[in-house]
């Protein structure tokens, strides 16, 4: 229980520092910024796919932990996974996966409505309805060819398909608020 509590007292020093130094080069970061504050679909699904890469990459650090200190077996049973695999290449891969599947989606969503995101309340169920389905089918297929391969004890405890596709879909949420925030700052 202690080397929880340390660990995210660790994140949330991490946290603060990077809130300060965001506050004291808050102009600097503006200007970066502003790259994407032009309305081009491309940057901004360019910026949507980074933002769902640090957003995946953050996540499974944090299914990291719980995978060694959590008493849920859907948590523990990821230990074997984490066990054989520096944290930062989880984080990568994780981000990697979530990346891919981002991009597929945001093809398929341009197929159907010309534009890479939703703009309208009522395209975003389209986008969520699409996104679950991408989620769903990509994790049946990492699951199938076994290409992360200590995770078949997960899949034992919570079938393939189901928590891949909540996971893009927690990760597409979190990554749109981010989006809105950034353009936010930038306009």
């Amino acid at each position: 229980m202690a080397l929880i509590i340390i660990n995210y007292i660790h994140f949330i020093f991490i946290f603060i520092f990077i809130l300060l130094l965001f506050i004291i080069l808050y102009k600097h970061f503006l200007s970066i910024l502003s790259i994407f504050a032009i309305m081009n679909p491309i940057r901004i699904a360019i910026l949507f796919v980074l933002i769902n890469f640090c957003v995946a990459y953050v996540s499974d650090n944090v299914l990291n932990d719980l995978s060694k200190y959590s008493n849920i077996k859907a948590f523990s049973s990821l230990a074997p996974y984490f066990k054989n695999k520096s944290i930062v290449v989880a984080g990568i891969y994780a981000g990697l996966t979530i990346a891919i599947a981002t991009i597929a989606l945001m093809i398929l969503y341009r197929m159907i409505f010309y534009v890479y995101l939703p703009n309208a309340p009522s395209t975003y169920v389209v986008f969520f309805v699409l996104a679950y389905a991408i989620g769903y089918a990509m994790d049946v297929i990492i699951y199938k060819t076994n290409i992360f391969d200590t995770l078949q004890p997960f899949y034992n405890e919570v079938g393939a398909g189901n928590g891949g596709a909540l996971s893009f879909l927690f990760s597409l949420v979190v990554s749109f608020g981010l989006l809105q925030f950034v353009k936010y700052l930038t306009m």
